[in-house]
Order: C-alpha cells, then sequence, then structure tokens
C-alpha cells in the first residue's frame, strides 16, 4: 500500500465493518510504534479471527460458561488488580512500544488458554463428587481463570475501553458473588 498510489486503507475502511477496538488493536499490536507497517485484510482478518476472536474471545466465553455451569456463577477469591503484572509489564520498556506491550498482554491471554486445556476444569467438574478435594480444587482453577482476564481486562483498558469494560462486567459480578 502507499499513500503516493492512492491504495491505502484507512481507519473508515475498517471500523464500520470491524469496529474501532478492532482497528485500534491491529493497529497497536501488529505495527510498530514509530515504524512504517504492513497492512494487508489477510494479516487482519487473521488477527481478528484468530487473536480477538478466538484467544481472547473464545478465552471470555468458556470461562464464563464453565463458572455458570459448573458453579452457579460464582466462583472462589480472585486477584482483582492487574497492577503488578502491568507495572512489570511497563517497567521492561524504556521507549514504549505499544506493539511489544499488546505481545505481553497476549501472552497472558494465550498462557490462560493453555493452562484451562490442561486442567480441563470440565473434567474436574465431572469428578468432583468421587474426589474429595474436586469441589475445591474446581473453585481454584476458576478462580485463576476468571482472576487473570480481570487483569487481562485492566490492562486492555487503555487500548480496547469497551471489551475491557465487557470483560471485567461479566467477572467483577462473578467475583462479587463469592465475597458477598
Amino acid at each position: 500500500m502507499s499513500k503516493s498510489l492512492g491504495n491505502g486503507v484507512g481507519p473508515a475502511d475498517i471500523i464500520p465493518d470491524y469496529g474501532a477496538e478492532a482497528f485500534r488493536y491491529y493497529f497497536l499490536r501488529h505495527v510498530p510504534t514509530q515504524d512504517d507497517g504492513d497492512f494487508t485484510w489477510e494479516k487482519f482478518e487473521a488477527a481478528y479471527n484468530g487473536e480477538l476472536g478466538n484467544d481472547l474471545g473464545n478465552l471470555v466465553q468458556r470461562v464464563a460458561k464453565i463458572v455458570q455451569s459448573y458453579q452457579a456463577g460464582v466462583i472462589g477469591d480472585a486477584p482483582q488488580s492487574g497492577a503488578s503484572i502491568w507495572d512489570r509489564i511497563v517497567r521492561r520498556w524504556k521507549v514504549i512500544c505499544l506493539a511489544r506491550l499488546m505481545d505481553e498482554i497476549w501472552l497472558i491471554v494465550r498462557s490462560l488458554n493453555q493452562y484451562i486445556e490442561r486442567v480441563q476444569p470440565w473434567q474436574v467438574a465431572k469428578n468432583r463428587d468421587k474426589d474429595p478435594e474436586g469441589e475445591s480444587h474446581l473453585s481454584e482453577i476458576l478462580a485463576h481463570a476468571c482472576g487473570t482476564l480481570l487483569q487481562v481486562s485492566g490492562m486492555l483498558r487503555p487500548f480496547m475501553p469497551q471489551t475491557a469494560e465487557k470483560i471485567h462486567d461479566m467477572f467483577a459480578l462473578v467475583v462479587s458473588c463469592r465475597q458477598n
């Protein structure tokens, strides 16, 4: 793409179909902050479907469904502040590089996806009647997942405020039900 050739893509080409947050996400994560970047519709749609839809969207929906199905919408205590993780991430970069910050956030998202696949909370729930520690183990798994998603929502807030708010509202309510 080239501005001089007139074949560039602007916000008005993307936002009506995908939304402002998908636009911001792609350019924050996949285009260097201070350098020229490369945009193709294929790369954009791969990030939109794979990273936002699958990595984050499916993770959020999966954890919410598991909490609702196996814990009646209630979990154990969960950390609610992403400040310590966020501070650690920001301190690592002397020069602000938004793509690297987004990579760090996505590392957390992918790690949580892998954790859910590894511990298989649906199997723990299925076997909790046979295992005396099954109920507490399930609660611990879901508290960790919900707490991590609350932290991710806090980290995404400057970049994707509507998405962050939806995630926060979904899991803050679950956590507050347990604490009351």
